[in-house]
């Protein structure tokens, strides 16, 4: 209805709709349906943006955007924002006669869009323009030869014959395969001129790059897989071999093709020299590809997140604000994840993608496994995915990667670059300077089938050497021998750096004459220009001039104090680099400060390893810091690493001045509250700081403790003491903000969960989620909205329950990683209510959004909840397999009940045998005090009557049913507080889940016992 009203051009009589979308109901029926659906829509959208009268209902146009509307009210003006917003089939999902009207007229505006931007761009000579837009107009009417011929003639244009010829190919299968028709006059034609056509001339690229020689079968494979991508079987390729041997000139002529036939094309490399930040590989893809693609809509949230990575990519993709917070690193880290995936897809919505990560065997480990999190994704995408790498040294965390995409069942292409022929390398010396034969030898010999070391000793013979050089170090020192100082500052500086000086950190250099020394150091012919900064053309040639170095500690400290000053104040994305670089120039004084801020970065970014690595150096730097030992323990925490963790701790608390003993002990107690989640542990911390803390102590410090002390006795200590600390807490802050008000409610609606009070439950939490959304504390209105859903539930108002949890799934619409448990929530209690359908389709819903996620963990919670989700609704077979594929993925969850889950479901499907193997294994599963054990013998046995009844046993089915029904009767009822908490916390997630109604129980089982007799 909402698709309905939005394409409609005003207001729509409630006549019509109630007609159109409930044909079979009686008009009140209709009427009362209807209006149930307006104020759904009011829900969802606001209630300014649905018109109501008695008669009809619409849309107000100065609230709602609509993308049809916007496609036609831009297509004369600002035709490219108008092909922008075109993004796939018009209501793919439904196929109503109304639909189908509207597809169809979208359609005809859609091919009238592309035919005049491609008119357009051949008008202007923008050839590969014109390109993409036919490419995008073909992909609207696959069959239509026309529209292949207009693309066939602008591929040749642009310089891809081979490619069109391909494309010409294709279409005349597809003509032939789906209608059993040959080509027309116009398409046999088109691709006759493609036949005779003369083949242009391979020039040299940029920075004097030379043409592609040899290299035939790799780049046949290459343009094979990339033909593949084209058509939508996205793939990975592994590119591998030695340094120099032409991984990068290789790639950069598929790169030439693919930009030449209008794809977009990303690439991004390791740094040469280690110590950058994490995911330093996708800042440069995404950077890339945010130069590349359109606006999204306004609506959509993952631009926000995308900024993550760092601010600037969000605000070109027109995103404004912050990312929503999300306090636990992991969570950061998937959410980061998904945002690239986002941003590779909507850059593959419009046009093939060419991804190319250079250099994978220096990526951080971040990066690899955000390369392995996007591969195993584009198997349905246009996208072509290259890595390259070197043989030698072997890299483990590569060949994981390799291995996991083999693994998964993606398409991956493992091309080795081996020696060039002498032929070959003839040809690559020739291309360099007109060498005679003998000098042609004498680079032969030197060469060894190396591409690189040939280009460089054709150079030195070019430049009037007598032999050429035997390894790149003396060709590299012949090159420079001669430098001025400015000149030779300048390349070892380059050589330091690892990667590309951009022209600001060249600027912040402060050499005397920089344009001089830039000239000089150009005409060595060892480096080029790259976005009006400098390189070295080969990473090669910078670790043969890193050997060299004349001052080593200078040269680092110089890059490091350039890029700082070169980068946005404060800009945590350099951190490390700067840090590693003042490490090796011996100025650890200077590095620890820049550690620490590479390590928190990090952290916050969920590159926990990579966090914990930055802390080590900042200890070892500056060891009698205790706020650095805090950092570092505190990572170990989230790492698991208990033991580790208190060792740091005692070492920090050691080295801490006595006014810093307070902070110390409240950094514990908050590590032990969100890391390791142990309540208690973490009240005897607070604790342990409200007494070390001094009068003079800041206020911010006195507000957390108060704070900490609260939550630990709401959550493990006494809740009416916790509510006493919560006054001291107010009377401290008179005049909270937002998020910290939002927090006060939280901890409040813990107490109140403990004493029983849950009637005072979804007050609190609705002024909490009022606060939290005022301060854009997302992670608290999930939290605030799924605690209170969960402690309805528990005593039993799942109405209210519903409302609470509808809540948090609206506020956590568009952060996958928090809507997956708001999505088992709500379908747990659409489930407990009856309404089995809402809640299976909520089950899916939390399984696709796990899935796109790069968590093992979550992808199993999200098997188990689906699993019993499956079962509540009789889908017997299905709820069986996803609770077997949860149990092996490792869920955390009460594994003892969820084997007895799947043992009834097994019953179900007709399998009693396997349901016998499965109640035994429940049996050997250890039982924690969350799984609430004594809930678990009850369950069992009920589960073996439901065995002997599908054998046929019915004496035994009664035994073992009445057995559960009586000892169900036996059980005293269960605190629900208590045992919220107790699941809480030993679970670590609410327990909606595992939701124990002894009355539910006995009702079911008397249900049974009476079908028995």
């Amino acid at each position: 209805m909402l698709a309905y009203l939005a394409l409609a051009a005003g207001p729509v009589e409630r006549s019509v709709l109630a007609a159109r979308f409930w044909p079979d109901a009686a008009e009140p029926a209709g009427r009362a349906n209807l209006r149930t659906a307006v104020w759904s829509l009011r829900k969802a959208l606001g209630e300014e943006a649905v018109l109501t009268t008695r008669t009809a209902v619409g849309l107000d146009p100065a609230a709602c955007w609509v993308d049809v509307r916007a496609v036609a009210d831009l297509a004369g003006s600002c035709p490219e924002e108008a092909a922008a917003l075109c993004r796939g089939e018009l209501l793919g999902f439904l196929d109503e006669d109304w639909v189908l009207t509207a597809r169809q007229e979208q359609l005809r505006r859609e091919v009238a869009l592309f035919d005049e931007l491609t008119v357009q761009a051949q008008r202007a000579e923008d050839h590969v323009g014109a390109v993409g837009w036919a490419r995008r107009r073909c992909a609207l009417s696959p069959l239509d030869e026309p529209a292949h011929c207009v693309l066939l003639r602008a591929m040749a244009a642009a310089g891809d014959r081979a490619g069109a010829v391909a494309s010409g190919r294709a279409f005349v299968a597809r003509l032939h395969a789906e209608l059993g028709v040959g080509p027309g006059a116009a398409t046999r034609a088109a691709l006759a001129e493609l036949a005779d056509a003369p083949i242009a001339p391979v020039r040299g690229g940029a920075g004097g790059q030379v043409a592609l020689f040899g290299r035939r079968r790799e780049l046949g494979v290459l343009n094979d897989a990339w033909s593949m991508a084209r058509a939508g079987h996205g793939r990975v390729v592994v590119l591998t071999g030695e340094g120099g041997i032409g991984k990068t000139r290789l790639v950069t002529e598929l790169a030439r093709r693919a930009t030449q036939s209008g794809a977009c094309v990303a690439m991004g490399a390791g740094l040469d020299v280690g110590g950058e930040a994490p995911l330093a590989v996708w800042q440069e893809l995404a950077r890339e590809l945010v130069g590349q693609v359109p606006r999204p809509s306004p609506t959509v949230t993952w631009p926000l997140e995308l900024g993550r990575l760092t601010p600037d990519l969000s605000v070109a993709l027109g995103g404004v604000g912050p990312p929503p917070h999300v306090a636990a690193p992991e969570l950061e880290r998937l959410r980061i994840f998904d945002a690239v995936l986002r941003l590779v897809e909507w850059a593959a919505a419009a046009r093939p993608l060419l991804l190319v990560a250079e250099d994978v065997h220096r990526a951080d480990r971040a990066s690899l496994a955000l390369c392995a999190h996007i591969g195993r994704r584009v198997a349905e995408l246009p996208v072509l995915f290259v890595l390259t790498r070197r043989d030698r040294p072997v890299r483990p965390d590569t060949d994981a990667l390799v291995a996991d995409l083999f693994g998964r069942g993606v398409v991956v292409e493992d091309i080795e670059l081996g020696p060039m022929t002498d032929a070959e390398l003839a040809a690559v010396a020739r291309s360099v300077a007109p060498l005679n034969d003998g000098a042609v030898d004498r680079v032969l010999a030197v060469a060894e089938g190396s591409p690189l070391l040939a280009v460089e000793s054709a150079r030195m013979l070019a430049a009037g050497s007598v032999d050429p050089p035997q390894n790149l170090r003396s060709a590299v020192r012949a090159a420079t021998r001669a430098l001025p100082t400015g000149a030779r500052e300048l390349v070892e500086s380059l050589a330091a750096a690892g990667r590309e000086l951009t022209a600001p950190e060249l600027a912040a250099l402060a050499l005397p004459d920089l344009a001089a020394a830039q000239e000089l150091a150009l005409q060595t012919g060892l480096l080029r220009r790259e976005r009006g900064g400098l390189r070295f053309r080969h990473a090669l040639l910078a670790e043969a001039a890193r050997i060299d170095l004349t001052d080593r500690q200078q040269r680092h400290e110089q890059v490091a104090l350039a890029v700082e000053a070169a980068a946005r104040l404060g800009d945590p994305t350099v951190a490390a680099e700067v840090a590693r670089h003042l490490k090796l120039a011996g100025r650890d004084d200077l590095a620890a400060d820049r550690w620490q801020r590479a390590a928190a970065h990090a952290r916050d970014m969920g590159a926990l390893t990579e966090a914990a690595e930055f802390w080590t150096e900042a200890v070892q730097a500056a060891p009698d810091v205790a706020s650095y030992r805090l950092g570092r323990a505190e990572v170990l925490g989230w790492l698991g690493r208990p033991e580790e963790f208190e060792r740091e701790w005692r070492a920090a608390l050691e080295v801490a001045a006595p006014e810093e003993c307070a902070a110390a002990w409240a950094r514990r107690g908050l590590v032990l509250r969100s890391v390791i989640c142990h309540p208690s542990a973490s009240l005897e911390a607070y604790r342990q700081a409200w007494e070390v803390l001094q009068p003079d102590s800041p206020v911010v410090l006195r507000i957390a403790i108060l704070a900490g002390m609260a939550w630990g006795e709401a959550a493990a200590g006494d809740p009416v003491a916790g509510g006493e600390w919560l006054t001291r807490l107010t009377e401290t802050l008179a005049d909270p903000d937002d998020s910290t008000a939002a927090e006060i409610h939280h901890v409040r609606l813990m107490a109140l969960t403990r004493l029983g009070r849950f009637g005072e439950v979804e007050a609190i939490a609705e002024q909490g989620t009022q606060c939290a959304v005022r301060a854009g504390r997302i992670d608290l209105v999930y939290g605030l909205g799924l605690h209170a859903a969960c402690a309805l539930s528990s005593s039993g108002d799942f109405e209210g329950a519903l409302r609470a949890v509808d809540t948090a799934v609206e506020a956590t619409r568009g952060v996958p990683v928090l809507a997956v448990p708001c999505h088992a929530g709500r379908a747990f209690v659409l489930a407990r209510i009856g309404r089995l359908d809402e809640a299976c389709a909520g089950a899916d819903e939390q399984l696709a959004t796990a899935e796109r996620m790069d968590s093992p963990e979550l992808l199993a919670l999200a098997r188990h909840d689906a699993g019993l989700i499956a079962l509540a609704a009789a889908r017997h077979r299905e709820a069986a397999a996803l609770l077997a594929a949860a149990l092996d993925g490792g869920a955390k969850v009460n594994r003892p009940a969820a084997r007895l889950a799947r043992a009834e479901a097994l019953v179900g499907a007709g399998d009693p045998d396997a349901a016998t193997a499965e109640v035994r294994a429940a049996a050997l599963e250890p039982s924690r005090t969350g799984d609430q054990s004594w809930a678990l013998v009850h369950r069992m046995t009920r589960v073996q009557g439901l065995i002997a009844l599908a054998r046929g046993d019915a004496d035994l089915a009664r035994r073992r049913l009445t057995e559960a029904r009586d000892g169900w009767l036996r059980v005293p009822a269960p605190t629900a507080g208590e045992e919220f908490m107790t699941a809480f916390v030993d679970l670590g997630r609410p327990p909606i889940v595992g939701l124990v109604e002894p009355a539910r129980e006995i009702e079911r089982l008397t249900r049974e016992l009476s079908g028995l007799s």
